[in-house]
């Protein structure tokens, strides 16, 4: 689904609000990640799935910053903001489909650039594209991860429900990532915290992600906890993943000997 950013309150010039939800529009922007030597090209695309409206829009988000309009375009005419008069070309190739070219990617040009479209005066936006311009010295190079189990004070703590796992994926250059936990091969999202944001570190980044599970699926000694890194090379994405299993605790003794004591109690009393 095409995102809404509901603190922009105005679209360029135009003054298209984004106030409102349209499930029924829905915009696909690629790629998700893309990289450029300086002074190289970079490319990305939009298209209207279902709709096929005449007023379409290029923005970006600097790291830390606020959005900026660069370019709309009515009626397949490109009309620029300042400061995106030259470098950039913004075109609808052809009908649903409308792509933003840079085409002298320097260092202060690093920003997510997202797609949009206004109808109605609402206005809707692509998943956005994270542009990253390598730094002259520095290889394109995947993360080595590593998945920690608890900490012993947390596992010695019975009465503790939750346990808490950590996946450190470090060494990546650029920081094209995304992090995904699996439970017996099956993906969760409840109880994950990701860091919003890798941390640079030197010459590569680091990114470290959390799953809180329940003491019980812990102390399941063949319960598998998956963490999956996927890493954007600039021609495909790789993903990396390490498991570890979990570990039979008191619980599962506890619960044994309750067992145990509960059939042998039956017996006596037959």
């Amino acid at each position: 689904n095409d995102s809404r950013l509901p603190h922009i309150d105005f679209l360029c010039a135009l003054g298209c609000s984004v106030s409102g939800v349209s499930q029924s529009v829905l915009i696909t922007q690629w790629p998700q990640y893309v990289s450029s030597l300086p002074s190289g090209m970079a490319e990305m695309h939009c298209y209207q799935n279902n709709t096929n409206y005449e007023y379409l829009y290029w923005y970006r988000q600097l790291s830390g910053g606020g959005f900026q309009c660069m370019v709309y375009i009515i009626a397949g005419t490109a009309n620029y903001e300042e400061g995106f008069k030259t470098g950039f070309e913004a075109v609808k190739s052809k009908e649903k489909h409308w792509s933003l070219k840079i085409t002298s990617a320097q260092k202060n040009d690093e920003a997510v650039y997202l797609c949009a479209r206004c109808a109605n005066y609402e206005a809707y936006f692509g998943q956005g594209t994270k542009l990253t311009v390598l730094e002259p010295g520095h290889e394109v190079t995947g993360p080595t991860v590593k998945v920690l189990r608890p900490s012993p004070k947390e596992c010695q703590n019975q009465g503790d429900q939750k346990k808490t796992i950590v996946c450190v994926a470090s060494g990546f250059y650029p920081d094209h990532v995304g992090v995904l936990w699996k439970v017996d091969g099956v993906e969760v999202t409840t109880g994950v915290a990701t860091d919003t944001a890798a941390l640079r570190v030197d010459k590569s980044y680091r990114i470290t992600s959390r799953l809180r599970v329940s003491a019980k699926d812990w102390f399941t000694d063949d319960k598998e906890f998956t963490c999956s890194v996927s890493f954007f090379n600039g021609m495909h994405t790789e993903i990396y993943s390490r498991s570890i299993l979990g570990e039979k605790g008191t619980l599962h003794l506890k619960l044994r000997n309750h067992l145990n004591m509960f059939f042998l109690h039956r017996q006596q009393s037959v």
